[in-house]
This record gives structure tokens, sequence and C-alpha cells, in this order.
């Protein structure tokens, strides 16, 4: 709760003119915002969970689209990735993994200010019977005063006396469960750590293949593949690269009759990018690959197989929004970054 009102304090802080104008090399000429889920603010579980930065609030959502829609231009994937006009600054919205609520909450709203989005379906998520290693870790760890497990030739032993300790057992065990290439060996991993019956079902969390129809019917809604499995592509063969993609696209395009021309990586961050595996990725001959990359978007040098992202959360007002807009984000990163 501490470092969330600081960093709010700090983006209030350099929210402002002179700050702007030194960060405006890195404004560039749009930006593209990745959002996970949203929910009425009464819905929020009030727990500080770990992955509590997927969910932005309905209320402050519709800040958000309210703010953009007077003050920038609203486009498309499709609009973002091909204009040259750089008159004025463009903002596209973006939706990762394929939320329930997104169907519930976010196609009236953006109904509402005529805005377009993209939602990169995870493919396996559309399924009944849902496993979230994510989730599954969490529940597991807040039920436990302590865990004690040999993996990798390695012991390993976390005494959870209190939310710190929990928190730092969930970020620590994350690293594995990224580092598995495939759903059955994250499970494996699970019931080695001690979790032996989960019993937990995420399926109503997302949408449906029915619900796909709806989605593609609207014009303001593009679908994109974000995977089968959602696994660290970096982690991956070239074998089951192809198939990810191959098994993900053919699902969405059976159920929606159209082609999916747009990718996301699951999770985004450098270290997930399939780099070795490139080459498969452009033989899908997708129009844009997106990553998670925090930086703004520039018209002259548009990399379409590398599109940065910013990810935003609840904790992100407009003040924190405006820093990413004006470059102040980028530019405290990228000078933090040269003095690490």
């Amino acid at each position: 709760m501490i470092k969330e009102k600081l960093k709010k304090l700090f983006y209030r802080v350099i929210n402002n003119s002179l700050f702007s104008y030194i960060s405006r090399g890195h404004k560039n000429n749009g930006i593209i915002l990745c959002y996970h889920r949203v929910l009425p603010e009464n819905m929020i579980d009030s727990n500080n969970y770990p992955d509590k930065s997927l969910i932005t609030s309905l209320e402050n959502f519709e800040k958000h689209l309210e703010y953009f829609s007077k003050n920038y231009e609203l486009v498309s994937l499709d609009e973002i990735i091909t204009i040259k006009d750089k008159d004025k600054f463009k903002i596209c919205i973006t939706f990762d993994d394929g939320y329930k609520d997104n169907l519930d909450y976010v196609l009236p709203l953006i109904r509402k200010y005529n805005i377009p989005i993209t939602i990169f379906v995870t493919t396996r998520f559309l399924e009944n019977n849902v496993f979230l290693w994510w989730y599954e870790l969490w529940k597991y760890i807040q039920v436990q005063k302590k865990i004690i497990f040999n993996y990798d030739k390695k012991k390993f032993l976390f005494k959870l006396n209190s939310y710190k300790d929990k928190i730092n057992c969930y970020n620590a065990l994350s690293l594995l469960f990224l580092n598995q290439d495939s759903v059955y060996n994250q499970k494996k991993l699970l019931k080695k750590i001690g979790q032996n019956n989960p019993n937990f079902n995420f399926n109503s969390l997302f949408i449906k293949r029915k619900n796909l129809i709806e989605l593609k019917r609207d014009p303001l809604v593009t679908i994109g593949c974000h995977s089968h499995n959602h696994i660290r592509f970096s982690k991956l063969s070239d074998k089951l690269t192809r198939s990810e993609i191959e098994i993900s696209t053919k699902i969405l395009e059976k159920n929606t009759n159209i082609k999916i021309e747009h990718f996301a990586y699951p999770y985004g961050q450098l270290e997930d990018l399939a780099i070795d595996n490139l080459d498969i990725l452009k033989s899908f001959n997708f129009k844009s690959i997106s990553t998670a990359i925090n930086r703004n978007i520039d018209f002259n040098n548009t990399d379409l197989i590398n599109l940065p992202r910013y990810g935003i959360s609840n904790q992100d007002d407009l003040n924190s929004i405006m820093c990413k807009i004006n470059g102040s984000h980028s530019f405290i990163m990228s000078n933090f970054n040269a003095y690490q």
C-alpha cells in the first residue's frame, strides 16, 4: 500500500510541463495500452494478492476512456500500424487473455465512447476446466505456514510467517512456473510444491467459443491471437512455437470465420520473447506482433514484429498515464537502466 501511494505521488510530481519538455524525445507519435481485466470496484478482491495489477476498476477505466476521447485520437491496431499522420497523438487500446469481464463491462463502455479495441485471446482459456498456475499457486501459499520441496536437484524452503514472506515465496516460485514449456509440467510442478489436489477451476473468468461471435460482430473489436497455452515463448522449441500459434489461430478462425492478423506474446517482456523462433512467427504473416515492452510508438520507425505496449492497472490514475503518454516514464526508465 505504501509503495502504491509513493508511486502515485511520484507520478503526480513529474506530471508537469517542464518534465514533459525534458522527455519530449520519448513521446513519439502514439501509444498502445495493454489492459487485462475490468471489474466494478466493489467486485475487486480487497486482498492485496500478487496479480491484482491485472485488474482495472470499471470506474477508473471509464475515467481513462473519457479523458482519452476528449484529448486524443483513438485508433484501432490496424490503424496505428499504418497511420503516418503525426498531427495528433494516437492511442490504441488492447486487452490480453480474453477475460469474460471484457464482454460484460468493457464492450458497453467502448460502445458509449465509440473506441476501437483489440482483444488478444488465449484459446486454452476458451475451454472448460481452466488451469491457471498463478491463481493456483497463490491460493496454496495463502493457507500454508511453510513450503518445503526438492526440484531440479535443489531444495526449496519457505517459511510463511507474514504476508511479505508469502509474496516473496510467490515471486520466487513464479520463476519456476514461467520456465516450464507446457501446462502439463506446470501441473507437475504444482504437485511437487505440495498441492496434490488442486480443485480450483477458473473457466468462469473467461469468454467461451460462443462469445467469439459477439466479439466478431462488433465493428469496434478486433480479435487477436495470444497463443493457445499462454506459455513463455522463449522456453518453447521451434516445434512447440509453431504448434502454439497453429492451434490458436485455427480455433479462432474456425469460430469466427475471419482471418486472425495480429499476435501478442504471452507475458511479453524481453525475457519472454521468442527471438530464436522469430522466423516461425514471421511465417504466419501477422500484420503485427505485440510485446509488453514499455515504449511509445514512433511512426517513422515502427517495428511491426516487436510493437511496444504499456501495461495498465488499477494503480494507473490519469497522472501516471499522462507520464506514459508524454514520454516521462520512458525517459526515466531509459536513464535509470543506463546506470544499472
